[in-house]
């Protein structure tokens, strides 16, 4: 059988049917869910846009209108990436701001397609197809900011952000890696265009390969990493400041403890020591214990053995890339970095990659030899 742009597009859109379906179970219900849906029916769309009317009329008639609608995309992926911050739905105060610019470009567009001259409306497509670029990249820039200030990262060390409670950031990883590099796809778009219009159809078949891929990605989270996806039984976001009754731990002081935390994990490497435990961290940065377990629990939402052995795991895998400790066993490189069992390890890199140290060490083998 002949495979076409066409099957292809069908194909995927009952992929994302079936990925609605299985948020819609009552287990899957959460405000943050209900957004990752809303990013569905966005997807269903845009593949309903190009089946449709891809190559079938006329680029004025019906790129501006469509453009207006794909400039909200951006503003709902912040939103969801916002709810699982929080553990809630965001307000309609925090919302409406964000929707200004798209209402604006679709009333824009359609008063442009009525009454406006053939120079005005080939200027209002160029310009909502750069405008529609930067958003793809200030979005993520946004979230990045957002979740490293919880986390109190300052510097580089915003942009590694995910690698903290990976298990519960998988979704927003994958939407701002996308952002990210749909940004990029969506300006040589622009480019391209201002110079070149005829170039706009194959720009339009990779927007849809773009497309297709992300939401091959999105089902292959969703299935392998359940966790990731936030299911009513989880009160609270990936971060955020818990409330606690009868508790003096202020949200203030929890960001100057975490602040101190970060600094001796990223800078000292305390976690390299085997021994290091809740009373040596405590004193390293002159806190009491039961305000460091807080912090860890309220702010960060990990315990602290997490905390410590998320940052192991991390340096086992900067490890293994370096040429000095490729003599070193799997196990000794365990060790290196701060685990004191085979079996802490074992269980603590597989919550943190979804593979085993011997699965990641192969897979990456035989990713340097393909180069």
């Amino acid at each position: 059988m002949h495979i076409t742009i066409s099957n292809i597009i069908i194909l995927c859109a009952l992929q994302t049917l079936g990925l609605l379906v299985i948020l819609s179970q009552r287990k899957f219900k959460s405000p943050s869910n209900n957004i990752l849906k809303l990013i569905l029916i966005s997807l269903l769309i845009y593949y309903a846009y190009y089946y449709l009317f891809l190559g079938e009329v006329e680029l004025y008639q019906y790129i501006p209108l469509f453009l207006s609608f794909t400039i909200a995309s951006p503003p709902i992926i912040y939103f969801y990436c916002i709810s699982v911050m929080k553990g809630k739905a965001p307000s309609f105060r925090t919302i409406y701001p964000h929707l200004i610019l798209p209402l604006y470009s679709l009333v824009w567009s359609y008063f442009v397609l009525e009454y406006g001259s053939l120079d005005l409306q080939d200027f209002t497509l160029k310009a909502s197809m750069a405008i529609l670029g930067l958003l793809h990249l200030i979005y993520p820039l946004f979230v990045i900011f957002k979740l490293s200030n919880i986390y109190q990262l300052k510097g580089v060390e915003r942009f590694r952000v995910f690698k903290y409670n990976k298990e519960k950031t998988v979704m927003m990883k994958l939407f701002i890696i996308m952002m990210l590099i749909h940004s990029v796809l969506l300006n040589l778009r622009t480019i391209l265009f201002i110079f070149e219009s005829q170039s706009w159809y194959t720009l339009e078949i990779l927007n849809i390969v773009f497309l297709l891929v992300l939401s091959y990605l999105i089902a292959y989270s969703i299935i392998t990493i359940p966790t990731g996806v936030h299911t009513s039984g989880k009160k609270i976001g990936i971060t955020g400041f818990k409330s606690y009754e009868k508790s003096g731990l202020s949200q203030e002081k929890a960001h100057t403890i975490a602040t101190k935390l970060n600094k001796l994990c990223i800078e000292d490497k305390v976690f390299l020591d085997s021994d290091m435990n809740l009373q040596k961290m405590s004193s390293l940065i002159n806190e009491p214990p039961h305000q460091v377990t807080e912090t860890l629990n309220r702010l960060l939402g990990q315990r602290f053995s997490e905390y410590l052995n998320n940052f192991r795991v991390e340096e086992f895998k900067n490890l293994l890339k370096q040429p000095i400790y490729q003599k070193y066993s799997i196990l000794a490189l365990g060790m290196e970095v701060g685990f004191n069992s085979k079996a802490t390890f074992n269980a603590a890199f597989k919550k943190f990659t979804q593979q085993t140290p011997s699965e990641y060490k192969a897979a990456l083998t035989k990713q340097t030899q393909a180069k």
